[in-house]
């Protein structure tokens, strides 16, 4: 490495610790949360986006967050499990105890060579918390406490610095019902500005890569090992859940598992690669040797042969060589996959079902024909009366419902 990067990496280093006083007019920090109300024991989902973004690019971003360690904690003790990359492949994640209350996330990317392009309502990272189950207040704060970026030009900014953005997450310890558990979003906003894109494999990530395939107990673990006890169990977060049924008939098939003993996590994104394995799962196809079909797939991961036999059967195509198979999979993708996976015929397709939908130009051209035939079977339904959201990244539990649709056809 030459004297002049090392340089540059030291001062981006330096100046993302440094006090930032700029700020950037029109883009904020969002982070969206999976319900509006939790009960104990409750897995919580968080996404942090960016709204209001032009063309900003970074090559460092540094997000701090805290939260009271009363009441919630990640959801395992595995960060790299808790907390999921989304465009921005962060380089460092610490959770750190600042006092007897408060705990610190610190999420960090630096880049000396790649630009990232910042996405405006793409997810940055998704994090994974646990309602305590001693927590007994009815209130607990998560909060956002820095956002710093620089860019490829030594330009810094910083979001709220000192400047606070609280979000209340309600709790309650009764059953929630059903008006209750409605699939609502409260937001937070802060001041931010910034810049990033590129997937850079850590060494982390690739000593990940290496025991996911000397841990596949684990994944399957997530995606479909048979319980012995499946028909006498429910899970703690799905008792009053929309898709309840669906999921703990596949989970009594063995098609699917829970997050954890107690809990399935039904609001929590799927990867690609997870929702393969399902559906391979699901149609009981048995994996093949891996044979090079992506340039992102080593033969090393566990999803290696998975994939490669959703490729033979027709399943999956990919994007341009790529499969992507640790990005989540959106709506749109999961209709055209189960389509495909279950060759259902697509003559004479109905477009009716598309008009109520006032979002249905932002479904992509490939996929047109799959939503359509996918409203008309019943395989899905809009997040509301009149929105489809086709693009949105699809959660657990939409996708074992779909899946349990098409094997209950």
């Amino acid at each position: 490495m030459c004297l002049k990067t090392i340089i540059k990496y030291f001062l981006v280093i330096c100046m993302l610790f440094i006090s930032m006083t700029v700020y950037a007019e029109g883009i904020s920090l969002v982070m969206d949360f999976d319900k509006d109300i939790y009960k104990t024991g409750d897995i919580v989902s968080a996404d942090l986006r960016f709204n209001g973004v032009s063309d900003e690019t970074t090559n460092s971003l540094m997000i701090k967050l805290r939260y009271d360690i009363s009441a919630i904690e990640l959801a395992t003790d595995n960060i790299e499990q808790d907390i999921t990359d989304g465009y921005i492949p962060f380089n460092l994640k610490v959770n750190s105890t600042l006092n007897d209350e408060i705990n610190e996330l610190n999420l960090s990317y630096v880049s000396i060579s790649e630009d990232i392009h910042l996405k405006d309502d793409d997810i940055v990272a998704s994090i994974a918390f646990k309602i305590k189950d001693d927590f007994s207040a009815d209130i607990s704060v998560i909060t956002i406490t820095e956002v710093s970026i620089i860019s490829s030009e030594f330009d810094s900014y910083t979001v709220n610095a000192g400047d606070e953005v609280d979000f209340t997450i309600k709790i309650e310890n009764e059953d929630i019902n059903e008006e209750q558990e409605d699939n609502q979003r409260k937001t937070i906003t802060q001041r931010y500005s910034g810049n990033p894109n590129r997937k850079v494999e850590t060494e982390n990530e690739q000593k990940a890569d290496a025991e996911e395939k000397e841990n596949q107990e684990i994944i399957n673990e997530q995606i479909g090992s048979i319980d012995s006890n499946a028909n006498n169990h429910i899970f703690e977060d799905i008792e009053n859940h929309w898709a309840k049924e669906d999921v703990m008939h596949l989970f009594s098939e063995g098609i699917i598992k829970g997050f954890n003993e107690n809990n399935f996590a039904p609001d929590l994104h799927i990867k690609r690669a997870e929702f393969i394995a399902l559906v391979l799962r699901a149609l009981e196809i048995n994996s093949v040797t891996y044979k090079d079909a992506f340039i992102d797939i080593g033969t090393e991961l566990w999803y290696a042969d998975i994939v490669q036999a959703a490729v033979d059967a027709n399943i999956v195509t990919g994007y341009d060589g790529e499969f992507r198979p640790e990005e989540y999979i959106t709506r749109e993708e999961i209709v055209k996959i189960i389509i495909e996976g279950w060759e259902i015929d697509r003559k004479n397709i109905n477009y009716k079902g598309l008009e109520k939908y006032s979002d249905k130009n932002d479904i992509s051209q490939w996929a047109v024909e799959y939503m359509a035939m996918a409203i008309e079977l019943d395989l899905i339904k809009g997040i509301n009366e009149i929105k489809l959201a086709p693009k949105e990244y699809a959660t657990r539990a939409e996708a074992a419902v779909m899946i349990y649709r098409l094997l209950d056809r």
